[in-house]
């Protein structure tokens, strides 16, 4: 099942500064291993704008900037096109807002707990870059 990620959201509720382009880094490696080894689609928005140089796909991992418009707009947007979905995010008032259109809400606690899981969490060896130039020479996991 497709996920939607509360970037700013998750940041915050995993302890990273919101604001800072090395903890976005950070989480969208651990998304990316997380949607290569649970075998989903992943959705992550970010409030602000894109850092020069950051990429917007990595494997089944699509990273979206909300500016100028907030990210829970672009998430409601994603909701409306991909449902059904996981949203995960701690922002209640997303969440009233999108359980009323096919997809489920998950706490940043509980969608953690997938990481952990799926061997995503922080420091997981699978992020060195040994593995990532693996994963990315098989054709199959490079988006186009």
């Amino acid at each position: 099942m497709r996920h939607i990620i509360d970037g700013s959201n998750l940041l915050g509720a995993l302890g990273l500064a919101r604001e800072s382009e090395i903890s976005k880094r950070e989480l969208v490696q651990r998304l990316a291993s997380f949607s290569r080894a649970a075998r989903c689609k992943v959705d992550c928005v970010f409030d602000g704008q894109r850092p020069d140089g950051f990429a917007t796909h990595l494997g089944g991992l699509s990273i979206r900037f909300a500016h100028p418009r907030s990210g829970d707009d672009v998430i409601g947007e994603l909701v409306a096109t991909t449902a059904p979905a996981v949203v995960v995010t701690n922002d209640r008032a997303l969440g009233a807002r999108v359980k009323s259109r096919k997809v489920s809400v998950e706490s940043c606690a509980e969608f953690r707990a997938k990481l952990d899981r799926t061997g995503a969490a922080e420091g997981d060896a699978r992020t060195d870059g040994t593995d990532w130039e693996s994963y990315f020479s098989d054709a199959k996991n490079r988006n186009v």
